[in-house]
C-alpha cells in the first residue's frame, strides 16, 4: 500500500532537490559563464566547431556569392542592369563587398551582431525585388519564385537570430 505523502515529507523533497539543483541567478548564470569559457589558446573554430559550422552555412552563399561575383564582375554588373539598378557598377562593387565583409565578420565573431543585422536586411530587401512571387501568374513559374522567395526570408530569419544570440552573449558580457 502506498503511503500518502505528508506536508514535511514534500518539502525536504523539494529542499533536496533545490540544493541538487539551485536556481540560477543573475550573477550566479553570468559566473557559470564566465567560468565556463574556453582558455584563449584555443583557435576560434574548436571552441565552438558546431556553432561555427552552423554559421559557415548560414554564410556559404553569400560568400560564394560575393567571390564568383567579384571573379566576374561583368556578369555581376549586367545582373544589377536587369535588376533597374542603375548605376550598375558601383551597386554591384557594393553588394559584393557587402556580402563578403559581413560573412567574414559573422564567421570571425568580430561585431557579428552588426555583420548578421546587415545581412539580414539585405537578403529581405533582395528578396522582395527579386522574387516577387505575388506578381508571377500562377503555376509552376510562380512555385519555384516563391520557394525561393521563402528560403531566403527562412535565411534572413537565420541571420536575426545570430544577431540576437550575439547581442545576449555581449548583454550578459559572456565570452564567446
Amino acid at each position: 500500500m502506498r503511503r500518502r505523502s505528508t506536508e514535511p515529507d514534500r518539502l525536504k523533497s523539494i529542499m533536496a532537490f533545490e540544493i541538487a539543483f539551485p536556481s540560477p541567478t543573475e550573477e550566479g548564470r553570468a559566473m557559470s559563464l564566465q567560468s565556463s569559457s574556453q582558455p584563449d589558446h584555443i583557435p576560434l573554430l574548436m571552441r565552438h566547431p558546431v556553432r561555427w559550422i552552423a554559421l559557415a552555412a548560414i554564410c556559404i552563399s553569400f560568400l560564394h556569392h560575393g567571390v564568383t561575383r567579384f571573379v566576374s564582375f561583368d556578369i555581376a554588373t549586367s545582373e544589377m542592369e536587369r535588376a533597374g539598378m542603375l548605376p550598375a557598377a558601383p551597386i554591384a562593387a557594393a553588394v559584393i563587398l557587402l556580402q563578403i565583409v559581413c560573412s567574414i565578420l559573422i564567421l570571425s565573431g568580430f561585431w557579428r551582431w552588426i555583420g548578421a543585422l546587415v545581412l539580414s536586411a539585405f537578403t529581405i530587401a533582395a528578396t522582395v525585388m527579386t522574387f516577387p512571387f505575388w506578381s508571377v501568374r500562377p503555376g509552376l513559374d510562380r512555385l519555384v519564385v516563391s520557394d525561393s522567395f521563402t528560403t531566403n526570408i527562412g535565411l534572413a530569419g537565420a541571420l536575426l537570430l545570430v544577431a540576437w544570440y550575439d547581442l545576449h552573449l555581449w548583454r550578459t558580457q559572456a565570452s564567446d
